[in-house]
């Protein structure tokens, strides 16, 4: 097909543009594709009280599924984003999700905690494959100015499956008993798979460097329904100012200055998880050892969530709007979780006060992690976004290994529930040392974190 002469340069015609309706659908969309793997991910948290019963198991008797589940997750990280940059991420986040499936199906049937923790292995590798791609992909699509706050947006796709799946697990075990879940977390995968096959488009930068048959039709059409006031010829010339850069992408992520900042914000996102991962495995046992009821527990350990929700868009909107300064205000936010965090140990079996101590400590908590994952899914270049996204993620969930076998050991020696609670408020403080740091070096290659200048469309 004959060109018609227009040049026009993907990234930085979404760069400058508005955010438009098209953009919402692909939030949602991406966030949909989220839902399922914080449905699954979370389930055996919410139910390691049920599980731990019904399998006669002693205090801390889950550790070595948790332990395996964070295995998971780091390797998950460190394989699922250079599949993604080779065959799309579109493909990855459809192939992740239902090669899952039949191992959430087996945790039903298992029999023992080594036939748990076999089967968690493999479905929670598949679901943490979607968690990166998504986010990467969302963020693509997004204007420079809202990138990291749009992004978060999707996170909230996983917050809002563990939400769901909080009321989902209470209602279940009181009726069914707890492989019920799973049973019923085994068909989500498929539907909201058939979701992002039908809806999702494709990453335009990837499409570009494919240089596919069908490149300009595709792309045409996705800028079309983007910008439905612009004239989008197909016939154009679609080109991406970005720098080829040759090499392995794990690689690019230590080239051009980034090493100092790529190390930090692996600290950063690590040091938060370690108490992330203990509130994702060990809250709803750790209220339970405080005086409330599973049930009660399960419904409570909900607002972690709820409020990492509404935390990571205040902290990412607060991220987009103080330019230099941003990573001091993350400094400042991470002293915050240390200190809510703390505060649930003295809350002690008042439903109304822990209820409130864990919103806050999940406001800043999961609402920081929130805008973390989403900044490193904006701040690399095409050819290494869900690599740099993939492994920032995998480094950050290798701390998984610790929380869930920290807190297990420290519940098998009958620490307190506030003891527990004050030890695992202090990773946080590491997280804002490394984020100051960040500021007072200016770590990140400017041009990554700066607005383009280019002005926006009507």
């Amino acid at each position: 097909m004959a060109r018609d002469g227009t040049v026009i340069d993907v990234p930085r015609l979404i760069a400058g543009h508005k955010f438009g309706l098209y953009q919402f659908w692909i939030i949602v969309i991406c966030g949909i594709a989220m839902f399922s793997s914080g449905f699954n991910v979370l389930a055996l948290g919410y139910l390691a009280p049920a599980v731990s019963a019904d399998l006669n198991l002693p205090a801390g008797g889950l550790t070595p599924v948790f332990f395996v589940i964070g295995v998971a997750t780091v390797l998950s990280g460190f394989i699922w984003g250079p599949i993604a940059d080779r065959i799309g991420r579109k493909n990855t986040i459809i192939i992740a999700q239902l090669c899952a499936v039949p191992f959430v199906y087996m945790i039903s049937r298992a029999t023992d905690v080594t036939q748990i923790a076999i089967y968690d292995f493999f479905a929670s590798f598949c679901f943490y494959g979607v968690v990166p791609n998504a986010m990467s992909l969302a963020g693509e699509f997004m204007p420079r100015h809202l990138k990291v706050t749009l992004t978060v947006l999707v996170w909230t796709g996983f917050s809002l499956g563990t939400i769901a799946g909080s009321p989902f697990a209470a209602f279940l075990v009181e009726e069914y008993g707890w492989r019920s879940v799973f049973v019923a977390n085994a068909v989500i995968p498929l539907a909201l798979a058939l979701i992002v096959i039908l809806f999702m488009q494709e990453s335009l930068n990837q499409l570009l460097r494919w240089n596919a048959s069908d490149m300009n039709a595709r792309i045409a059409r996705a800028l079309r329904l983007l910008f439905p006031r612009d004239a989008i010829p197909e016939n154009a010339t679609f080109i991406t100012t970005e720098q080829k850069r040759k090499g392995f992408p794990v690689h690019l992520l230590f080239t051009e200055g980034r090493a100092k900042f790529t190390l930090l914000v692996w600290v950063v996102g690590f040091a938060n998880f370690i108490t992330l991962s203990f509130m994702n495995s060990w809250l709803t046992t750790t209220l339970h050892n405080a005086g409330l009821v599973v049930e009660t527990a399960i419904l409570v350990a909900v607002a972690v969530h709820i409020g990492g929700i509404i935390g990571g868009i205040v902290a990412s909107d607060l991220f987009d709007r103080t330019g230099r300064a941003r990573f001091y205000v993350l400094g400042a936010l991470y002293i915050f979780a240390c200190l809510f965090t703390a505060s649930i140990g003295v809350a002690g079996n008042s439903v109304l006060w822990t209820t409130v101590a864990v919103f806050v400590a999940g406001f800043f908590v999961y609402g920081l992690q929130n805008t973390y994952q989403a900044i490193i899914s904006v701040v690399y270049p095409t050819e290494m976004r869900s690599t740099g996204t993939s492994w920032g993620i995998g480094v950050m969930q290798s701390a998984s290994l610790f929380g869930p076998v920290l807190g297990g050991i420290l519940l098998s020696l009958h620490w307190s529930s506030s003891d527990l609670f004050y030890v695992i408020s202090l990773p946080p403080v590491l997280s804002a040392f490394a984020a100051l740091l960040i500021g007072i070096g200016h770590s990140a290659p400017e041009t990554e974190f700066e607005e383009e200048h280019v002005p926006s469309k009507p």
